[in-house]
C-alpha cells in the first residue's frame, strides 16, 4: 500500500490538499499526523464543498475554521509559491 511505498522511500514530509477539506482531507492529514508525518499544505491547495452549499453569508466563516485547522496542525503555508520554495530548498 502507500505506507509501505512511502516507508521504503523514506518519506516522512506529505504535501496535502484536495476538494473536501473538511472531511476527506481533513481525515488524510490526520491520519498521516497520527502515523509521523510531518503534513505541509496551503489554502490556494484546499477546497470544500461546503462553500457550495453555504448561506453566503457564512462563506468566511467556514473558510476561516477550515484553515484554522489546518494552521494548528500542519505546517501551513500562506502561498503555493512559499510550499514550492520551501521543497525546493529541502532538496538541495
Amino acid at each position: 500500500g502507500l505506507e509501505e511505498h512511502l516507508n521504503r522511500a523514506k518519506v516522512n514530509t506529505l504535501v496535502i490538499g484536495g476538494f473536501n477539506a473538511a472531511i476527506c482531507v481533513k481525515k488524510t492529514t490526520l491520519d498521516a499526523i497520527i502515523k509521523g508525518y510531518e503534513v505541509w499544505t496551503t489554502k490556494e491547495i484546499l477546497f470544500t464543498d461546503n462553500l457550495v452549499r453555504a448561506d453566503p453569508s457564512r462563506v468566511q466563516q467556514i473558510v476561516t475554521e477550515q484553515l484554522e485547522f489546518y494552521r494548528d496542525q500542519t505546517s501551513h503555508f500562506e502561498t503555493v509559491d512559499g510550499l514550492r520554495e520551501t521543497i525546493q530548498r529541502q532538496l538541495r
